[in-house]
């Protein structure tokens, strides 16, 4: 995930923020690590939807995440996920793009 973060930024994607379903300690010290100055902690799918949302009302979003993030996945502007199946594509659309140039990106 650290080159991914590294690429996102070479890109001029600053904005990083993690959602994530982890425990504090656990998210506080991948944030570190992965030098990200935002995170949400023990965060649910339904959480981590509202935060796209929120955070949709500024800016472009960029969602990257698994398909039991399906909600979060299609409140962004761009939904790149991992793992998607048949069920979930059916439940919500998502757009899947390889390359974007967006002002947040969410990882989770």
């Amino acid at each position: 995930m650290h080159r991914a973060v590294n690429n996102l930024r070479h890109q001029g994607i600053n904005d990083i923020i993690m959602l994530t379903g982890d425990k504090r300690t656990v998210a506080r010290e991948m944030a570190r690590r992965l030098k990200l100055n935002w995170y949400h902690a023990e965060a649910l799918p339904e959480d981590k939807a509202f935060y796209v949302k929120r955070y949709g009302r500024t800016g472009a979003v960029m969602m990257v995440g698994d398909g039991i993030n399906a909600p979060a996945l299609a409140h962004a502007h761009v939904g790149v996920t991992m793992g998607l199946n048949e069920q979930t594509l059916l439940q919500k659309p998502v757009t899947l793009l390889l390359r974007l140039i967006t002002q947040k990106c969410f990882l989770s």
